[in-house]
């Protein structure tokens, strides 16, 4: 006969949750029991869009600085536009 293993932490259960693309997007619907019945599924969409920017340079390192230093203003608008909402 096999021991018996007691387990002296509770883990709880996590919610059902699946992930899928749509369209080369990905969203995600998770089930919260705790939810009113006409809201139990939750979904969250993570919308990806790619743009591109381009520059010249004389050097290949002067071309790395002005991508690396597009990519901070980039940034920077970005958390800049996400305080504002």
């Amino acid at each position: 006969m096999g021991k018996v293993i007691h387990l002296t932490v509770k883990k709880p259960i996590p919610p059902k949750s699946e992930t899928f693309k749509h369209a080369g997007q990905q969203y995600t619907c998770t089930f919260d029991p705790n939810a009113p019945p006409d809201q139990r599924w939750v979904w969250q969409v993570k919308f990806t869009r790619v743009y591109a920017y381009y520059g010249t340079n004389s050097t290949m390192e002067a071309a790395s600085k002005a991508a690396r230093l597009k990519i901070h203003r980039l940034i920077r608008d970005d958390t800049k536009w996400e305080e504002n909402t």
